[in-house]
């Protein structure tokens, strides 16, 4: 299923609707609640991006639509004329904090799960790699057995047979 964006509205309601449902307390002090949904999501948001290694802060302010940001208590303003990164970079920045951002825990299981079988396919190469690596050895050792006769015959039949394990 293709995703959608949501607008203002459909956002509101859902926020709504899990509000009510959840046990969150929902009153209002002076007419206003504690912290508005809008601004509680993009700070949420926000320091998720921020926290997660080599996300650079710039691209966390430009995903949020800020033009001006402070970092190291300096006031820095993104260049728009010179620097305009591509969907593509943004991106890449963003999918760095995506298993943070993601809400459904099956989502996250399945993330989790996609990391494991990576590690577990590179481990699986290395230890092809290491295997063709001692059968090499140990045909090279029967070869020099074989043509110059230096090992003895009790450890022929060892190699013989570690060879046969190899094949």
């Amino acid at each position: 299923m293709p995703a959608i964006s949501l607008n203002r509205k459909s956002y509101g309601n859902i926020i709504g609707h899990a509000l009510r449902r959840s046990a969150i307390n929902l009153s209002k002090e002076n007419g206003r609640r504690q912290t508005m949904s809008w601004h509680g999501m993009r700070k949420r948001f926000v320091t998720l991006l921020k926290s997660q290694v080599g996300i650079q802060n710039a691209t966390v302010e430009r995903l949020v639509g800020h033009k001006i940001y402070q970092e190291d208590g300096m006031r820095i303003e993104l260049d728009d004329s010179y620097f305009q990164p591509t969907l593509e970079q943004l991106f890449e920045q963003y999918r760095l904090a995506i298993y943070e951002l993601t809400i459904d825990d099956m989502a996250r299981v399945q993330i989790k799960e996609m990391q494991i079988q990576k590690q577990n396919s590179a481990l699986q190469q290395e230890r092809q790699k290491h295997f063709e690596e001692k059968k090499k050895w140990y045909k090279t050792i029967m070869g020099k057995a074989k043509s110059e006769g230096q090992i003895p015959d009790w450890l022929r039949g060892m190699f013989h047979e570690l060879l046969l394990t190899f094949e």
